[in-house]
């Protein structure tokens, strides 16, 4: 706030932008208006809680977004991951973030995703991958790299395992680290082109537990 006497602006009352001018017991006042921002709207909240459950995301999944998200910088595979997901996060009434790990991605492309599915082998204590044979076409290449990922989400840990090419059909069996033997799992799989260019959109095949 100013004050200041000037005949130039005597009796003057006026906004001008963010700046108003009055009269206040004889004396001119010039007074900067105040804007309200209220960073603390539902929307606004909302936005920061998915921002943060999604972010949060990023640390235990990192290889699997540095592969199904490929660039030259990091950081750019994180925020093409944020982008993409974000939108799943659904905040409750809570303060907890929800969302649906089926759709979950960890890869975005053209690319047309695998055909494999995922068993656990309860007396080896593997997982089998099993692959399908897919036809040509010119979004799926036979050479196109098949990758399992397995995610201990509650022990915040994953691992991106290479499977086999698209064109060829068989089982791939996985050994679990000895750490992942006695929690919940979430499998997803995608597809990378032979350059490490091009993805697949990811599909998830399922939780499994294999303490049960």
């Amino acid at each position: 706030m100013g004050i200041f006497k000037s005949p130039l602006f005597s009796k003057l009352r006026k906004s001008v932008g963010n700046i108003t001018m009055y009269e206040l017991d004889g004396v001119q006042v010039v007074r900067a208006k105040t804007w309200k921002n209220d960073r603390q709207s539902p929307a606004q909240l909302t936005q920061r809680a998915r921002m943060k459950a999604v972010k949060k995301l990023t640390h235990s999944l990192a290889d699997a977004i540095h592969t199904g998200f490929p660039a030259n910088n990091h950081s750019v595979s994180i925020n093409r991951f944020v982008s993409q997901n974000i939108g799943l996060m659904n905040p409750d009434e809570n303060g907890q973030t929800v969302y649906d790990i089926s759709l979950l991605q960890l890869s975005s492309g053209e690319l047309l995703p695998p055909a494999v599915t995922v068993v656990f082998d309860r007396e080896k204590r593997n997982l089998i991958f099993t692959q399908e044979r897919q036809p040509l076409h010119p979004l799926s290449p036979d050479n196109d790299r098949v990758y399992g990922i397995v995610w201990a989400k509650e022990e915040e840990e994953s691992q991106v395992f290479p499977l086999r090419q698209r064109c060829e059909p068989g089982t791939t069996p996985v050994q679990l680290p000895t750490d992942y033997q006695n929690c919940s799992l979430e499998v997803f799989a995608f597809t990378v082109s032979a350059n490490g260019k091009k993805t697949s959109r990811t599909i998830w095949l399922g939780s499994i537990k294999p303490t049960q």
